[in-house]
This record gives C-alpha cells, sequence and structure tokens, in this order.
C-alpha cells in the first residue's frame, strides 16, 4: 500500500502524518491522564518526529535498520494516551511497546504487508527527545527487527530484551547521552544485571576474553551484537543457561 493510501485510510480519530517515509499517529487524549498535562495531537506528532529525526540523523546503525524494516512493510509511530502492560515487566510502568498488530486489532490494516509498531503512551511521549529517540531504537529496531527475522518465537523473552536493549545503548552513545546521569546509570545497571545477565554468563563461561567489550563506559555494541548472535545460535532450541540475577 502507498503512504497516500495509507494516509487516507488513517483510522478514526487519529492524527496521521507521513514523515520521511514512515507514518506518525496521534490519538486524541480526551482527558488528562494521571494528572498529567494533556499532549495534543499536534504535540505528539511533533515529539515523535524530533525523537525520530535524532535517531535517524545521529545513530547510523539505527537509521540502517529502520530503512531496512521500510523496504519490509510500513513502519508507524503511535502516541495512544492510556496504560500499556507489558508481559516481560507486569510490575513495571511501560511507557512504550512494540506492538505489531495494534491496529489490526482494532479492525484497522493499513494493508496486506507488514506493519512495525511502536506505541508510545502519554507517560513516554512527555521524555526528552534523546530518551524517547533511545525508546524508538529499543522497540522499533530491537523488537520490529526481531519480528522481521522471525526470532519472536524462538527466543525467550529476557534475550529479545537484552538484544533489543544494546540497540537502544547505542542510540544513548551516537546521541551522547551523559553516562553520569541517574537514569543512564539504571538503564546500564539493568542491561548488565537483568536484561543481558544470561548472554553476560554464557559469554563469561564460553568466552571470557571477549568479557572486555563491556568494560569501558560506551561498551562496543557492534561486537557484542555479533557475540549475542553467536550465543543466539549456540542456545537454539535449548534452554538458555540461567543465573541468579538482581533487579535494580
Amino acid at each position: 500500500m502507498t503512504i497516500l493510501a495509507a494516509l487516507i485510510s488513517a483510522p478514526a480519530g487519529a492524527m496521521v502524518q507521513n514523515h520521511r517515509d514512515i507514518l506518525l499517529l496521534a490519538y486524541d487524549a480526551g482527558t488528562p491522564a494521571r494528572g498529567l498535562p494533556r499532549t495534543a495531537p499536534e504535540t505528539a506528532l511533533k515529539r515523535l518526529a524530533r525523537a525520530y529525526d535524532l535517531l535517524i540523523d545521529h545513530s547510523p546503525s539505527n537509521a540502517r535498520a529502520v530503512r531496512t524494516l521500510r523496504n519490509a512493510g510500513t513502519v508507524l509511530l503511535i502516541y495512544y494516551p492510556g496504560a500499556l502492560r507489558s508481559h516481560q515487566s507486569l510490575n513495571a510502568e511501560t511507557v512504550a511497546l512494540y506492538l505489531p498488530n495494534f491496529l489490526r486489532k482494532r479492525g484497522k490494516s493499513l494493508g496486506k504487508g507488514r506493519e512495525f509498531i511502536v506505541v508510545v503512551n502519554h507517560i513516554g511521549i512527555r521524555w526528552q527527545p534523546r530518551e524517547l529517540a533511545g525508546l524508538i531504537a529499543h522497540e522499533l529496531v530491537g523488537h520490529g527487527g526481531q519480528h522481521h527475522h522471525g526470532w519472536f518465537a524462538d527466543s525467550r523473552p529476557i534475550d529479545l530484551e537484552c538484544e533489543a536493549s544494546l540497540h537502544e545503548e547505542q542510540a544513548y552513545q551516537d546521541l551522547r547521552m551523559r553516562k553520569a546521569s541517574r537514569a543512564m546509570v539504571l538503564f546500564r545497571k539493568r542491561l548488565e544485571s537483568h536484561h543481558c545477565a544470561d548472554f553476560r554468563a554464557y559469554q563469561r563461561r564460553t568466552r571470557p576474553r571477549t568479557m572486555y567489550l563491556w568494560a569501558a563506559r560506551n561498551p562496543n555494541v557492534p561486537a557484542l551484537l555479533r557475540e549475542f548472535n553467536a550465543y543466539r545460535h549456540a542456545t537454539a532450541n535449548q534452554q538458555a543457561p540461567q543465573v541468579s540475577r538482581r533487579t535494580p
């Protein structure tokens, strides 16, 4: 389906915008959620576009990955005010999710091709642009790429989160986030001690000389992704190693 046709068939009650060969959709919040000031659809579209531009213009590896998804289907960033629940983080505040069936479940589809959809809620839309760009990298490049390559069915949720978080880390590096900030320190702690704990345990046991890749303030993400791909193939169709973890 062409972008023009997709724009014409946009869901009722949503503002839609064609932006650099992807689609941005924003639903009206109606009433403020959880005491937060209402984010108008026009404002939400601008914030999504700003974060997306930062990612595409400043993170080359993530930009290439997004281009692959654009060539394989329709990429959509959607602002949808309301609660989002992740099956991987049932007790956590979820601000964005990769939901490829978001429109189809609402009786709307933009065509027969794949839809790579990231949904950002009323909390996530208020994140700073660089942080929101990292969030988009995690959901779109990380989970969207896993969807594209057919890895969802054969991978454990924690491994899916590890790989997606590595793409998020790359975005933060490229966008020159201040790594000493509280948000970045907590992100790095979750990355190593929770999301990538099993991968790191496997890496330490089978290829200990590669652990130096984690040592720097900005870990070597391309090399870690190559190691992760080897880990994926080595543990395919078998239970990946379990390690004790502490959630920060």
